[in-house]
């Protein structure tokens, strides 16, 4: 990722920790990948990309729109209430 920037926030990587811990969820068992949109020729622009979250025990994978103005952690969260990553 170019000069240091992240697509997460630190807050969206504790709204994910958040989640996992509410629902029982060992935080070890989860990975996340991060990728970065090319930043578009202008000065200033919001950086986006998509986050990949994937649970090691069962393998699934769930991949989000990331960056400025987006709301995957609250995605993520209903996917965790609904089982989508299977049962804690």
């Amino acid at each position: 990722m170019a000069e240091g920037h992240t697509v997460l926030s630190s807050s969206e990587v504790d709204d994910l920790r958040a989640s996992l811990k509410q629902f029982g969820y060992a935080e070890a068992d989860f990975e996340s990948t991060q990728t970065r949109d090319p930043t578009p020729p202008a000065p200033v622009s919001p950086i986006s990309g998509t986050v990949t979250i994937k649970r090691k025990s069962t393998g699934q994978t769930r991949t989000y729109a990331a960056g400025h103005g987006s709301s995957w952690p609250a995605t993520f969260h209903d996917e965790l209430l609904r089982g989508v990553f299977g049962k804690p």
